[in-house]
């Protein structure tokens, strides 16, 4: 996953400043837990929790990448901030998850966002 050919083909920086980023959760989303995903990848938890929303944003979403907040994910799971980041750093060092970031200027200054794509390629 090259951030930088997101960059030039959609315009990114510009984009990142009017669009609504993931936060709140509605009545009508969902994730599904796969059965592959315990079985074969020996996933569990929050672990499980964290990688099922993500993939279900990288299959079934135009964008075919998750950068929704970590509150997003809090709300999600239950779990407080500091433990999702855990988590899905565990999931990077895995290699089920390819972590990217990109920098935008916003109305408060330079924000860095992080991109997670799936990494399913072993």
């Amino acid at each position: 996953f090259n951030t930088n050919n997101l960059i030039d083909m959609f315009g990114l920086f510009a984009y990142c400043q009017e669009i609504e980023y993931i936060n709140d959760i509605s009545d009508t989303d969902l994730y599904t837990v796969h059965g592959w995903m315990i079985t074969k990848l020996h996933l569990g938890g929050l672990e499980l929790q964290l990688f099922s929303i993500i993939y279900h944003f990288t299959t079934s979403t135009p964008m075919k990448y998750f950068d929704g907040s970590i509150e997003y994910l809090s709300k999600w799971t239950g779990y407080e901030r500091h433990t999702i980041s855990k988590a899905l750093a565990q999931l990077v060092a895995k290699n089920l998850l390819k972590k990217s970031s990109y920098t935008y200027k916003s109305a408060y200054g330079p924000r860095t966002k992080c991109i997670y794509t799936v990494n399913l390629s072993e």
